[in-house]
């Protein structure tokens, strides 16, 4: 997190955009450290209906956290004249605000794990019970997190106006979210999964409409802001039963599983970079971008 606020400063105090990429490349090694010990802590500190109403509660402290950043961020770009190096420093002061005021406490105790084979489940028939969920979302995680922005700018056309529909699309995220944790299960909902996938599909539809008439954006902020969360908690709490419900060692289950996302999540990234810089219009690469999310959605909804 340090190195990812090192190269926003950078950006912000220089101008230099590829030291801040360098920097923001070698946060992802401390991302992902951060990933692997909260789940580590998630599998044996939560269980059943306890679970699902602490999942559907970080998604909710999350969301509220993109409900105030976008709308800052919105206000900060317009009165800058959307100048992306005060953004970039304002964001990393309190950054580095927040590290100093969120130092470690005490730790949960939790188990050691026992030794490491992050492929061995690779090669476990087991495994690939599971494994085509872990493909397909990830690389429709990452296709929905570029969609999104791209997508976004491409109807609004502003960074600052951008801000604001992500911020009214937290707010509703935020609500619906609040309900589920006062509605808690016992375990994952396999039918609020393929709801959820089937209203963020709809959304991107509604998306790629308002191309044409931008009114249909009001549709895509309401789906996308109702499915995303619902999807996200459904996802966290069936990936925590999946990587300790079978009899291969949660920790290799759960390397494994970033092993597959990792490839998952490179190629269609890579696709977008494409689409990019092809020669293509923002309309073209949009419609592919919406065509191939609406089908790893389905494709989805097919696996559960």
């Amino acid at each position: 997190i340090g190195l990812m606020l090192a190269g926003m400063l950078s950006v912000g105090a220089t101008g230099q955009a590829a030291l801040g990429m360098a920097a923001l490349t070698l946060a992802g090694l401390g991302r992902g450290m951060v990933w692997g010990a909260r789940t580590w802590l998630e599998m044996h500190h939560t269980k059943g209906e306890s679970r699902e109403a602490y999942l559907a509660l970080l998604q909710t402290a999350m969301t509220a956290f993109k409900l105030v950043g976008p709308l800052c961020a919105a206000a900060l770009m317009y009165v800058s004249g959307e100048n992306f190096r005060v953004l970039f420093a304002a964001v990393d002061v309190l950054g580095f605000l927040g590290l100093a005021l969120l130092r470690d406490r005490d730790p949960l105790f939790t188990p050691l794990p026992g030794p490491i084979h992050p492929l061995a489940p690779l090669f476990q028939a087991e495994y690939w019970k599971t494994a085509p969920f872990y493909l397909s979302e990830g690389a429709g995680a990452a296709l929905r997190q570029v969609l999104f922005v791209s997508g976004t700018l491409t109807v609004v056309a502003s960074v600052s106006a951008y801000g604001i529909v992500d911020a009214l699309s937290s707010l509703a995220a935020a609500a619906c979210l609040v309900v589920m944790s006062r509605r808690v299960r016992t375990g994952p909902s396999l039918r609020r999964l393929q709801f959820s996938l089937g209203l963020v599909a709809l959304s991107w539809l509604f998306l790629l409409g308002a191309l044409a008439l931008p009114l249909l954006l009001a549709g895509f902020v309401i789906c996308y802001a109702f499915g995303s969360p619902l999807l996200a908690t459904v996802k966290s709490s069936l990936v925590l039963k999946g990587l300790t419900g079978s009899s291969i060692a949660p920790h290799n289950n759960a390397m494994a599983r970033q092993v597959l996302m990792l490839l998952a999540r490179s190629g269609a990234l890579a696709l977008g970079a494409l689409l990019a810089l092809g020669d293509f219009t923002a309309a073209q690469a949009l419609a592919v971008v919406v065509g191939l999310v609406v089908f790893v959605a389905m494709l989805l909804i097919g696996l559960t």
